[in-house]
């Protein structure tokens, strides 16, 4: 289930991005203290949990989306860095850092914001379930943004960094996988970053959550051509981003490259159907 892409130069040294990886045991454990702040599982997008649980820059601002958040009420206001350097200081949710946490991650993990958490740790049970005897051996540590990164200092970066480093970053992880939600009409082909971050990928898997695998999968063995047309609408110069200085900004790298839009939109759509057809 993977499509080529340009290899990594390994001149190019990856600084100060950060590599390590997290188990599924802390999106268990994450899903675990969500649930129990909110019963509700479609209350928990992934803005909500980074916003009310993890914490981040945005919601020290007066003009946050959420309206007026408690930073008090989050894992990580305290020490202001990621949650993994906040587990190596103090144990959070049950977990121990040396068990959880991985000094390189293996398996990229591709989202938008308004998609479901509680859906999102459902998939990747699930990815894990369906791996072969040998894949089920190596132990998959996840690059997941959220919680592997600082989000209090996130706009630090500039976006030459996003472009060159992050790619590289990607694909020295190797493997990418895309929450699809809904699998039928997800909200990640329309988002520029998405996009971005699957065109930097070298090999490429799909989860989806228990409770559409079922149609999923008939549409698969049935219809596949719907699904492959479906993933041909893929059109960066449609594609939205939640800050327009980063659209523009992706839309320039796009236009520096030898493909330009078209060659873009080619090499997404061929990596998703590569993976359909295998």
């Amino acid at each position: 289930m993977s499509a080529s892409s340009a290899p990594v130069d390994p001149s190019n040294p990856i600084e100060g991005f950060e590599l390590r990886g997290i188990t599924i045991d802390v999106f268990r454990a994450m899903r675990e203290e969500a649930l129990n702040r909110n019963p509700d599982k479609n209350h928990w997008t992934m803005a909500q949990l980074s916003a009310f649980i993890v914490g981040n820059h945005e919601i020290l601002k007066d003009d946050c989306r959420f309206g007026k958040v408690d930073p008090g009420l989050t894992l990580t206001y305290e020490y202001q860095c990621s949650f993994i350097d906040v587990l190596k200081q103090d144990q959070l949710l049950g977990l121990v850092y040396d068990e959880v946490v991985g000094e390189e991650a293996n398996m990229f993990v591709s989202f938008t914001y308004g998609d479901n958490f509680i859906d999102l740790v459902d998939s990747l049970e699930r990815f894990l379930e369906t791996l072969g005897e040998g894949e089920r051996d190596k132990k998959i540590c996840f690059w997941f943004d959220m919680l592997v990164n600082d989000q209090w200092h996130a706009l630090d970066r500039d976006f030459d960094w996003w472009a060159t480093t992050f790619r590289t970053a990607v694909q020295h992880i190797g493997q990418t996988l895309i929450f699809l939600s809904s699998w039928s009409d997800p909200a990640m082909i329309k988002r520029a970053w998405c996009l971005y971050e699957i065109s930097c990928s070298k090999e490429l898997y799909i989860a989806i959550c228990k409770d559409q695998e079922a149609d999923f999968l008939h549409a698969l063995r049935n219809d596949s051509g719907s699904i492959i047309a479906s993933f041909s609408r893929i059109d960066l110069g449609n594609a939205t981003a939640w800050l327009e200085e980063d659209r523009r900004q992706i839309f320039e790298a796009v236009r520096r490259t030898e493909g330009r839009f078209h060659g873009f939109n080619m090499a997404v759509v061929g990596l998703l159907r590569d993976w359909v057809t295998q």
